[in-house]
């Protein structure tokens, strides 16, 4: 990674590409898919130069000749004579070419606290450097990402990580204002298998929703199984649920104040 940093910071696009795969692209929000050739013609131009570029890797998993890494990156710069700062959750793919490993994606999503206004790391509190992010292995991925968006409100992150065989190795969506969930398909070559749906699960997600009663019925609209609820506690209203994909969930909304 930190290879990979020095390159695009030499502003130099023959060195860029020795550590990229040609069919490299960069997912933005802003830009989406933009291929290789587009960022080295950028650069080349003038139009796009780096000051700085540093990564926090958070985690990586091998999948054979591919590898996943997610980070925190930081970086600065100007494109087309405009200074910019970006502080971003990072996820590259690394695919091994004989000795070396090429990087084949880059998908950034600035981090923000919901206005638009960057977080510093230091003060952030949610994330996948919280300390604890939940990473759901599902039967089908793309299935699950649509479900999650119909019956509990997600949001999908950036396009998901396709390995050659068409499997999904990572998927990110969130809830609410910043809480993510990672998603992948079943790896039984990796130990990393889905729950059979209709059995008990021993963990359950904790969701907080503005209306139990009404995302209840989403769910259940969806194909949830209800094994509690709506109901209230002294804790506010909740209700209990179990998704298509044999995941657990508690949805919760805080008593209002008296």
């Amino acid at each position: 990674m930190d290879a990979w940093a020095a390159a695009i910071v030499a502003d130099d696009p023959a060195r860029i590409a020795t550590f990229a795969d040609p069919s490299w692209v960069l997912v933005t929000p802003e830009s989406g898919a933009v291929p290789l050739t587009s960022f080295q013609e950028a650069v080349a131009s003038g139009d796009l130069s780096h000051d700085t570029m540093a990564f926090t890797v958070l985690d990586a998993r091998l999948h054979g000749d591919v590898v996943t890494v997610r980070a925190h990156g930081t970086n600065s710069g100007t494109f087309r004579g405009q200074p910019f700062q970006a502080d971003e959750w990072v996820t590259e793919v690394f695919v091994r070419h004989e000795d070396r490993w090429l990087c084949t994606v880059s998908a950034l999503t600035p981090r923000s606290n919901g206005s638009g206004q960057p977080v510093s790391p230091e003060l952030s509190t949610e994330g996948p450097d919280q300390g604890l992010t939940p990473h759901l292995c599902v039967s089908d991925t793309r299935e699950a990402i649509e479900w999650y968006a119909t019956a509990l409100g997600a949001r999908l992150t950036h396009e998901p990580i396709i390995m050659p065989d068409g499997r999904i190795g990572h998927a990110e969506i969130t809830f609410n204002l910043n809480s993510i969930v990672m998603l992948s398909d079943a790896f039984p070559e990796l130990n990393v298998d889905a729950p059979a749906p209709g059995r008990g699960t021993a963990v359950t997600l904790h969701l907080h929703v503005t209306d139990v009663d009404a995302a209840t019925a989403a769910a259940a609209a969806a194909g949830a199984v209800i094994d509690r609820g709506p109901e209230t506690t002294d804790s506010g209203r909740i209700t209990v649920l179990r998704d298509p994909f044999g995941h657990g969930w508690m949805l919760h909304a805080r008593p209002s104040p008296v």
